[in-house]
């Protein structure tokens, strides 16, 4: 029975992985991350049931409790962001790098696209 957890939880870390690698939304990055995180605890908790121990559990019990407080430090820095802009494109946060810091373009953005 854990093999099919095992592999439920290689899927939902290689959409996770895949998720933030290609989204540029900080809201869509987030989630991708909770995602590895969950594929995580998923992968912890058939460990624990493969070997009958309690261990698997006890750090399934920490990831998830890691998770909450990534959402609770990411969702009000999220809201701060949207009161100043109409949406968070991680490519176009510029301005909150350190002051002398070289301005890093990992692609140009076309001026008229609609990001997602």
């Amino acid at each position: 029975m854990p093999e099919g957890s095992f592999i439920l939880a290689s899927w939902l870390f290689g959409l996770g992985l895949l998720g933030m690698a290609t989204r540029r939304n900080f809201l869509l990055w987030i989630f991708s991350a909770q995602l590895v995180v969950f594929s995580t605890a998923i992968s912890w908790l058939a460990w624990g049931r493969l070997h009958v121990e309690n261990s698997g559990h006890w750090m399934a019990c920490l990831l998830l409790v890691l998770a909450a407080c990534q959402m609770g430090v990411a969702w009000p820095w999220l809201r701060i962001l949207l009161k100043h802009q109409a949406h968070v494109d991680l490519v176009e946060m510029q301005e909150l790098r350190d002051a002398g810091q070289p301005k890093y373009v990992d692609r140009e953005i076309p001026e008229d696209s609609d990001p997602i």
